[in-house]
């Protein structure tokens, strides 16, 4: 209050006046009035000075007032660059973006770009952070980095999800790996996902991440969601008899959360529409649903369709059916008779069956009727009790065998050793001895049978129950790359098989009539005999279908190259490896494959995976507790740190309150000034 003090003393003065003009009555009235002239002269030239000093005043008072107003609200915006400018402790981020089936989803991948753009958009100077897609194993990866537009691009030009399953565990480990050995004081991984429960499988319970790395998770799913999908469809893989009604059944399941009352499944056959059923849901969530069909020989593609707008990635199911046509056997008895009680095909035949509904179209021929011309438009051939062929039907056979044509000797009294392993020398599963073995008083029966076997499978538990009493056998020598199916109980070979070349050759050491053994009064006769036949025609049961990652099995190739095209319409071409098992490893995407390989074609079908239609979601939480280490303490994020730092700021600087007093009492003694100013 020093620039008060004038005022002050002109107060005085001022108050002093009266008392000396009182003074001054008493001198003479000249003697006043000179001192009163030259008095007043001075009084003018002091309130002249005094009103040139009060405009300097008013003046200083209104500039401070400015200068205190812009500073005290200048203050907000000069804090907010220093929070930024003092960012002393940078952080390494690694983001996980999930890209499994189930982020089709509706809006569920727009939203995890969206989130990952806005953590890279929130990154600091100093900081870096990397960038990790990831399904059931981490796919594409940007190592920690400091130029945020190149992630920005990056997940700018990420395409729709895939069609695999979810897995937590890969990209986290991964994460922890690149978080190693950076220098940043502060880690996190930043999980983008919608959580499906069924991301947890296989998750090792051990694995932590490093001490000091955090975990944040962002959660993209819906809470509502409704799908509906076909889970599983039930049809046969073969079909032996053409022009056969059987059915199809399919499975369909509302997978969402939110109730659906109805819905329409159909089906299709090769592209055609073959049949749709509307199907009530309004007090169920799952039906199955029958359709009846016959087909034709060959192979046709089916697909079991349902609508469903929101999730469409799980709407279809793809299945494949070979509709095959009888198997042509050839027989070759060697010891016919009229009498059918001496026949040696007799139970044979029977076993096979002869009506319109058997699913073998069998043919007679005698040793001498051979024609190796022939064996070519047979599946199969039949040997029962030769006792001798021609060199060229030897040949014939062999070149049949190792063609891709298949062989079943049965041997019985007939057989002459010596011949047998001369003829039959390059395809015979085991050379015989030089006598049977006969028993009058005792048998054997079959004790031990190669149930892993495919020839086996088929025919479950029953296997076991092997009571027949075999009389008589050839004892034989396995060739080393024979294989023993059947033993008796002493030990020796009942079936052996051997492949030479692309076919299959199968030996019994016993009859398979009732000469020898009372096989075929047994229940097991009849279904040993089709199976193996069905195993010699390679008519073993394939996959319906397979799904999305599976390896896909081709067979065999002599040379050549594989052509395969998806369901997209993109074809693939692989070089194939002479005589090693080809497999197609790039199935990625559900529908119908068709393969082109060597001089034959095929079709497989791949269907998504069933759990990624399930949105049973996990709290993120519990992957947070299961994956940071006990050791790391809870890091607050930099938009928390930067507002610590505003509010630590805003304490220690709270002399701008003093600054408004200022302006306030400032403001007053403008008030006064200008009002006592001279105007």
């Amino acid at each position: 209050m020093a620039f008060l003090s004038p005022w002050f003393l002109f107060a005085i003065a001022a108050a002093c006046i009266p008392l000396i003009i009182q003074l001054l009555r008493r001198e003479k009235p000249l003697i006043i009035a000179f001192s009163s002239l030259r008095f007043f002269k001075k009084t003018s030239r002091i309130l002249v000075l005094f009103q040139q000093i009060q405009r300097w005043l008013l003046l200083l008072v209104r500039m401070l007032i400015l200068a205190l107003l812009g500073f005290a609200f200048s203050r907000p915006f000069l804090q907010t660059e220093l929070s930024r400018m003092t960012n002393l402790t940078p952080e390494a981020t690694v983001i996980l973006l999930d890209r499994s089936m189930s982020m089709q989803y509706g809006e569920n991948f727009a939203r995890s770009k969206e989130a990952a753009l806005q953590i890279i958009d929130q990154l600091e100077p100093g900081d870096e952070a990397a960038m990790v897609t990831f399904s059931d194993t981490t796919g594409a990866v940007i190592d920690l980095t400091d130029d945020f537009s190149r992630l920005e691009r990056f997940v700018a030009q990420l395409e729709s999800p895939g069609f695999k399953k979810t897995r937590y565990q890969p990209p986290l480990r991964l994460a922890d790996q690149i978080l190693l050995n950076t220098p940043h004081l502060h880690k996190r991984v930043v999980l983008i996902s919608d959580f499906q429960q069924q991301g947890l499988n296989q998750f090792g319970t051990d694995w932590k991440l490093s001490p000091g790395v955090n975990f944040d998770a962002i959660v993209v799913g819906d809470k509502t969601v409704s799908n509906l999908s076909i889970t599983d469809v039930r049809s046969p893989t073969s079909l032996i008899r053409e022009e056969e009604g059987f059915s199809i059944l399919a499975r369909m399941r509302n997978m969402g959360t939110s109730p659906i009352p109805s819905a329409k499944i159909t089906l299709t056959i090769d592209g055609e529409e073959h049949d749709s059923q509307q199907v009530d849901l309004s007090t169920r969530s799952e039906a199955v649903v029958k359709f009846d069909t016959e087909f034709t020989s060959g192979v046709h593609n089916g697909r079991i369709s349902v609508v469903d707008d929101s999730f469409p990635a799980d709407n279809h199911f793809y299945f494949t059916i070979d509709v095959l046509p009888k198997i042509k056997v050839l027989l070759v008895n060697g010891e016919s008779s009229k009498e059918w009680y001496a026949d040696e095909g007799h139970w044979f035949r029977l076993a096979l069956g002869e009506s319109r509904e058997s699913q073998f179209q069998l043919e007679l021929a005698a040793p001498g009727e051979l024609d190796p011309t022939e064996f070519n438009d047979y599946d199969v051939v039949v040997l029962l009790n030769i006792a001798t062929l021609t060199d060229k039907q030897y040949l014939g056979l062999d070149a049949y065998a190792r063609s891709g044509g298949s062989l079943l000797l049965a041997v019985g009294d007939n057989v002459r050793p010596q011949e047998f392993n001369r003829g039959f020398a390059d395809i015979t599963p085991a050379l015989l001895h030089d006598r049977y073995r006969s028993f009058t008083d005792d048998f054997l029966v079959i004790a031990d049978v190669n149930r892993r076997h495919p020839l086996f499978r088929s025919m479950g538990r029953g296997i076991s129950n092997w009571s027949a009493h075999i009389q008589s056998y050839w004892p034989s020598e396995p060739r080393s790359d024979g294989e023993i199916l059947m033993r008796y109980d002493n030990g020796a070979a009942a079936l052996i098989e051997t492949r030479p070349g692309e076919g299959r050759v199968l030996l019994l050491t016993t009859a398979l009539d009732t000469e020898w053994n009372n096989l075929p009064l047994h229940s097991l006769y009849l279904p040993f005999v089709h199976e193996m036949l069905q195993y010699l025609t390679s008519r073993e049961d394939k996959k319906r279908f397979y799904l999305v990652g599976d390896p896909v099995p081709l067979g065999k190739s002599i040379n050549g190259n594989m052509i395969v095209i998806d369901p997209l319409g993109n074809e693939q071409s692989t070089e194939l490896v002479a005589g090693k098992e080809a497999f197609y490893q790039a199935a990625n995407l559900p529908g119908i494959y068709a393969i082109e390989l060597e001089d034959r074609a095929a079709w497989f079908a791949v269907n998504s995976l069933t759990e990624e239609s399930d949105f049973t979601s996990v709290e993120p939480h519990e992957i947070k507790d299961r994956v940071v280490s006990p050791v790391t303490k809870p890091e607050p994020s930099r938009q928390i740190l930067n507002a610590r730092m505003n509010l630590q700021l805003e304490r220690s600087q709270r002399i701008w309150w003093w600054l408004l007093l200022l302006v306030f009492l400032a403001s007053i003694a403008e008030s006064v000034l200008s009002n006592r100013t001279h105007r």
